[in-house]
């Protein structure tokens, strides 16, 4: 129903983070939109607006967070990525992004270096641009408001959506 979309599988899961998943989809992640699959979409008019842009990553604004986030300058460029935001004011991270085909394929080479280094196994796949290689991007922030894209990490979360969705 859907020849768009490509599930990759990573045999490599149980040993290794997901950062084994971008190089198991290889070159897949050009012109590619990468979502996480532990989300609803709530509002996917606006999730997929102007995706292909450039390559960005959804993201919402916060006062604070110990969830992931980006810092952002004032044309939305991504200039650091943290596991909380230390009280500041930052972007949270949604778990959606686009890749361009020339980011894609950056990413993709770029995935094997981080991978095969000291600890690599153990990392996410989003450090690779945002961390380890974050000088070599332009990553925007795609803003959008924290209610289009629900995370949904435990069995609460996905109850509590479920109660949600019911009582409209």
């Amino acid at each position: 129903k859907y020849p768009m979309l490509a599930f990759v599988e990573n045999p490599d899961f149980a040993v290794s983070n997901n950062i084994a998943s971008i190089l198991c989809a290889g070159e897949r992640i050009e012109d590619a939109l990468v979502v996480e699959g532990d989300l609803y979409i709530a509002h996917p008019e606006v999730v997929f607006q102007n995706v292909a842009e450039r390559t960005n990553y959804l993201a919402f604004q916060v006062e604070a967070t110990d969830d992931w986030c980006f810092f952002a300058d004032d044309e939305h460029r991504i200039t650091r990525m943290a596991v909380g935001s230390g009280g500041k004011p930052c972007y949270q991270m949604v778990g959606c992004s686009y890749w361009t085909v020339e980011d894609g394929r950056r990413l993709l080479r770029d995935a094997r270096e981080v991978y095969d280094a000291p600890g690599g196994h153990a990392r996410y796949w989003d450090e690779i641009a945002l961390d380890a290689h974050l000088g070599e991007y332009d990553i925007r922030v795609r803003p959008c408001a924290a209610d289009d894209v629900i995370e949904i990490d435990t069995v609460e979360d996905l109850r509590a959506l479920e109660r949600k969705l019911k009582n409209g």
